[in-house]
């Protein structure tokens, strides 16, 4: 599981990464909400990794 949240965010920070420099929010609606949701998941991911390292010690 731990292994799953680094690769999401991984994945979804490089989407955010991608949306960031070539603003992937003029191509429509439905981009728009995809980039949203990959946002949503990458600070997701992020916090179950801080909580999940937090329990390990």
């Amino acid at each position: 599981m731990y292994l799953f949240g680094i690769v999401v965010a991984i994945i979804t920070g490089f989407i955010s990464l991608v949306d960031i420099l070539f603003d992937l929010d003029q191509f429509g609606s439905v981009t728009k909400l995809l980039v949203k949701i990959s946002s949503l998941l990458f600070w997701a991911s992020l916090l179950y990794l801080v909580i999940r390292n937090g329990k390990r010690k």
